[in-house]
């Protein structure tokens, strides 16, 4: 399983999913700058986004907010646990857009879900674990 450190060996694209997705359906709200009010890897309170989640602290620098994941391979200061998933870029891109277009919804748990199950489906993970947690706690009926 996955624990947030990658340096020392690969991880696949259903353990990030897992991860990412556990953590937003846990965490139950955003990831909120205090200072912009948009979206943050590491926000307030130490909510954590879909991307942030994934930074160990030791490798965290506020030089990676408002920067999106894929400029954040090429252009600036990349956390080194996040350049061992380079190769899962478009998932990446796929869960930070998960957070930050439903971050201000009330029933953000509910609209999550859908979409992470979706995103998970979309990539031809196995999305049963996440939906047997979640479904009933959800009360999500489909």
């Amino acid at each position: 399983m996955f624990d947030g450190i990658l340096l020392n060996y690969e991880v696949s694209a259903q353990a990030v999913w897992e991860k990412v997705t556990n953590h937003l359906l846990q965490q139950g709200v955003a990831s909120v700058s205090n200072m912009t009010g948009g979206c943050a890897y590491y926000g307030e309170d130490g909510t954590k986004c879909a991307i942030g989640v994934l930074i160990p602290k030791e490798e965290y620098t506020p030089n990676v907010e408002g920067v999106p994941i894929r400029n954040l391979f090429d252009k600036y200061y990349c956390p080194p646990s996040l350049l061992k998933l380079r190769e899962c870029s478009d998932l990446l891109d796929e869960l930070q857009r998960a957070h930050d277009v439903y971050y201000n919804r009330k029933t953000l748990r509910k609209e999550w879900y859908l979409r992470l199950v979706n995103i998970g489906r979309q990539y031809q993970l196995d999305t049963s674990s996440i939906e047997k947690k979640w479904k009933s706690q959800l009360s999500m009926n489909y």
